[in-house]
């Protein structure tokens, strides 16, 4: 048993080495988000935003009874600090350096003026103040030990030594261990619940003149995701299901893309099934990719068209959902035709040989079709729908995220989102570094005799090994209850919990669309996820004559209704489901949103659209009550109202942290985007570290010596750059966007005559090398099958 509990303790410290010791986002020691009390606590002074419900509280409390304090003021002071475990900022306070506490960092010195804590109460140094009111007081199982701090204090003279005077040589000793000073990164306990300043009354943090790109290619794609050999490469990759490794010029060079749409890396048309809505939604490479060629694709596909597509549908009796009473698409389509599929490959060689694609045991081309070396995932969706299908790697943890939408179209009528049984609407974070595996043994199934003739056999069937594998490994998925081949990371917040998904990291997702994580403060995960629109809701059948915008709230008389800041209906038939029994549903259509993703967090669709309440014109899977869930609301948003009042829809494009040099007056800023490109936003924390972030809709424009001439949208001052599918990130942390007239880069503001007062002219610094320096040995197609053979009978039979 002490081994077990010394195993828990060491996979609870190694999971706090994930937390970035470099933000203040709020968190709760589990890296979950806090959350809203519906009732107030009792012991601890928690109310509103806080990380303990009422049964870790009456913990506290216990445990707090238990070190039966004689003093007073000592016992104030303990109990404020052992309560610092419900601060919304605790992830923070009881985690610095990446070194897990066993009490918050309390405040050794005045707030620095540069700190976002704001300066609550008047206490200068709270650690001080601790010891001085606590060093003499017997303190049972005391959370000062030196033992639970990793660090040597005074050899105590007592068997159960319970004063700070026992454990510690002195007060300096006691705060160098136990104390910190606030700073603009990070926060300290000052024995009252964290607090930033309010910069209301500041100075208002003024958004950049505008954004200056360049378009440096013609091509359309949907993905980009820099090398991971750190190089001044880049894949691309359409909706089609085509990849091609690219070479980016310098900023400012005058040079553009250098990409062959002849030769792609990889081509996988023949799998991918594409549409205006579905095809291959995401692609992620291994971090370790130079070294192991391993790369991910996620596309959908028609197992009409293609027998690699064979998943479970999602729409099933475990989330009660009837695919017989689904029906079919507008086009035939049958429910789970369409699947979502994650797929591995491989390339042959490292990063110096990157184009080179592992085709076939007897040729290698750039052009043929690959070999997939393992499903990761596979799953039937019930509609031809968007479902999201991005996927990335946790900078910190090297998990990989997959994005997945409700599936099911309009009003998510299933209840999808909400339903911890499925997977849909949801995040998942999967480990594909441990695939589950079973060792195929002969030994049970066969007499000495006949396993040497099987082996003698197998050694010279390379193939038929990889039968038996894959059939061990797929018994053990599906022992698993998983869907493909993967395992579960055990700090995923429902690996516990039978009744639900393990694979889940957050839910309550309509469509993620664009993804990424902060590169400098990786706990800060931002997901745009699109909302309803006109077309879902049913209303687009209308003339146009009797659709118009609205831009405030009016309830018209007679049959005309109007929803603030979305469409006016005209006519009895029109916009049906926009009401119920004559009762307005609410602003259904309304929101584009993004989110700050947190482990286990739950934003709200389809119990919320964005902020407004949502109520679905059906409901055969049921509904989530408003009063079952925490949600955590978008950190910005925007009306549809507020983009294209002529089409009615609007589809946000998530985007980056800026982190780049080249515009100095953009870094630390959040970059998103709509669909019809005449809007783009720049978000600021404010506070900072606060997690609280306020936007401004910024002008764009291209450089006049852009290495490929804009065109400029008529009747406006800005370039026409067609539809924005995507943003893009290389390895300078230059933002790109990808649209559907081609490849454009930020630049610098000066290239736009924008005013930026903190561009300097300073020479450029150096890319990357265009390739690694180390160079890699080439192999033969028989020394390949040698390694693989014997790779192949040290998996099956080691």
């Amino acid at each position: 048993m002490k081994g077990v509990l010394i195993s828990i303790n060491f996979i609870f410290c190694c999971f706090l080495l994930f937390l970035d010791s470099s933000t203040s986002l709020p968190l709760c020691v589990d890296s979950s988000a806090p959350f809203i009390l519906n009732s107030t606590l009792e012991f601890c002074p928690y109310n509103g935003s806080t990380c303990c419900n009422s049964t870790e509280d009456a913990q506290i409390q216990k445990q707090f009874q238990l070190m039966n304090i004689s003093d007073t003021t000592c016992a104030s002071a303990l109990k404020s600090i052992l309560c610092a475990r419900c601060d919304p900022y605790s992830a923070e306070l009881f985690t610095v350096q990446s070194t897990p506490r066993s009490v918050p960092l309390l405040c050794n010195s005045t707030i620095a003026s540069n700190s976002s804590q704001s300066k609550a109460v008047a206490v200068e140094d709270f650690c001080s103040q601790v010891w001085e009111s606590c060093q003499s007081v017997s303190i049972k199982n005391s959370p000062f030990s030196p033992s639970l701090q990793g660090q040597a204090g005074r050899t105590p003279s007592k068997s159960n030594p319970s004063k700070l005077t026992d454990q510690w040589q002195s007060k300096t000793d006691f705060c160098t261990a136990f104390g910190g000073s606030s700073t603009s990164e990070s926060v300290c306990f000052e024995g009252e619940p964290v607090a930033l300043k309010n910069t209301d009354s500041e100075a208002p943090i003024n958004p950049p003149h505008g954004l200056c790109l360049e378009k440096i290619g013609n091509g359309s794609y949907l993905n980009m995701v820099a090398h991971p050999d750190g190089t001044n490469r880049a894949f691309f990759s359409n909706q089609k299901g085509q990849v091609w490794l690219a070479t980016i010029p310098a900023d400012g060079s005058g040079g553009q893309l250098q990409l062959d749409e002849s030769s792609p890396f990889v081509d996988l048309t023949d799998m991918v099934y594409s549409d205006a809505k579905l095809g291959m939604m995401g692609m992620a490479f291994h971090p370790k990719f130079a070294e192991n060629g391993r790369f991910f694709a996620s596309f959908t596909c028609d197992k009409d068209k293609w027998s690699g597509c064979n998943g479970i549908c999602s729409c099933n009796s475990n989330v009660n959902c009837d695919p017989s009473k689904i029906g079919t698409g507008s086009s035939g389509v049958q429910p789970c035709q369409y699947q979502a599929v994650v797929a591995e490959y491989t390339a042959n060689g490292t990063a110096s040989q990157p184009s080179s694609v592992l085709i076939s045991t007897h040729t290698k081309a750039v052009s043929a079709k690959p070999t997939e070396v393992r499903r990761i995932f596979t799953m039937g969706l019930p509609s031809n729908t968007e479902n999201g299908g991005q996927i990335l790697f946790g900078p910190d943890d090297g998990y990989l995220y997959f994005m997945m939408g409700d599936g099911s179209g309009t009003g998510d009528p299933y209840n999808f989102a909400q339903n911890k049984k499925s997977l849909l609407g949801k995040i998942m974070r999967l480990d594909i570094d441990n695939i589950p595996t079973k060792v195929f043994d002969l030994s049970t199934r066969y007499s000495s005799h006949t396993i040497s003739v099987h082996k003698k056999f197998l050694f010279f069937s390379p193939l038929l090994i990889s039968i038996y594998c894959y059939l061990s490994g797929a018994a053990e998925i599906s022992k698993q209850g998983l869907w493909g081949s993967y395992s579960i990371p055990k700090d995923n917040p429902f690996s516990q919990d039978n009744g639900s998904q393990a694979e889940i990291w957050a839910l309550g997702l309509k469509t993620p669309w664009r993804c990424s994580f902060d590169s400098e403060r990786p706990s800060y995960f931002f997901c745009g996820d699109a909302g309803q629109d006109a077309r879902d809701l049913g209303i687009m059948g209308c003339p146009k004559s009797q659709i118009r915008w609205a831009t405030k709230m009016n309830i018209i008389a007679g049959s005309e209704v109007a929803i603030a800041g979305s469409v006016l209906i005209k006519g009895s038939h029109c916009g049906r489901r926009l009401s119920r029994d004559g009762v307005l549903l609410g602003t259904w259509d309304l929101y584009e949103e993004v989110d700050l993703i947190t482990k286990g967090g739950n934003y709200g669709w389809r119990v919320y659209e964005g902020p407004y309440p949502f109520t679905p014109n059906e409901s055969p899977g049921g509904n989530t009550s408003k009063d079952s869930i925490n949600p955590i609301m978008p950190i910005l948003g925007y009306n549809h109202s507020e983009v294209n009042k002529n089409e009615g829809s609007a589809c946000i494009i998530g985007g980056y942290m800026y982190r780049s040099n080249t515009d100095p007056c953009m870094y630390g800023r959040y970059l998103y985007a709509d669909l019809y490109s005449v809007a783009v936003w720049e978000a600021t924390e404010d506070p900072v570290n606060s997690g609280n972030f306020s936007k401004s809709r910024i002008p764009f424009s291209c450089s006049h010596d852009s290495p490929i001439k804009c065109d400029p949208e008529p009747g406006t001052s800005l370039p026409a750059i067609g539809y924005i599918y995507s943003f893009g990130e290389d390895n300078n942390k230059d933002v790109y966007i990808l649209t559907s007239k081609g490849v454009y880069r930020v630049v610098r503001p000066s290239r736009c005559s924008y005013t930026c007062s903190q561009e300097k002219a300073t020479t450029e610094a150096p890319s990357p090398s265009t390739s690694p320096s180390h160079a890699c040995r080439n192999f033969s197609i028989y020394q390949f099958l040698q390694i693989s053979f014997f790779l192949l009978l040290l998996i099956c039979f080691v």
